[in-house]
């Protein structure tokens, strides 16, 4: 869910990604900067500031080229439970976002007079 602080309003907004892949493996390719490019339209790097990268307090900038302009944003990890949650705020002179990534597995189950088993 991701939460856009405007002048007196909120947006909140969901989105939801299938993945043919593990929960590691995902966790792992998410929290991996050298990825930001593949999900982060207009990224151009990546730079970490302080703190341990993806732990809560970490900081790091982000700049975007936007039509030729670059933005630079702040990113602050706020909360982090691998591999099934992140959260972090972004900063810039245009505007503060909030994103918060859940991560689950998919399992099958199926349900008998005895309650629910794994397929």
């Amino acid at each position: 869910m991701m939460g856009f602080r405007l002048p007196g309003q909120i947006m909140k907004l969901n989105f939801e990604q299938k993945n043919d892949a593990s929960l590691e493996t995902v966790w792992a390719a998410f929290n991996n900067s050298s990825n930001k490019e593949r999900w982060q339209q207009n990224f151009e790097s990546y730079k970490h500031r302080t703190g341990d990268p993806g732990q809560p307090g970490a900081i790091s900038e982000l700049e975007f080229n936007e039509n030729g302009k670059i933005m630079t944003v702040n990113e602050t990890i706020t909360e982090c439970r691998e591999p099934v949650f992140l959260s972090a705020s972004y900063e810039s002179k245009y505007a503060s976002t909030i994103i918060v990534n859940h991560f689950e597995s998919q399992v099958l189950r199926q349900c008998d007079n005895h309650g629910f088993s794994e397929l």
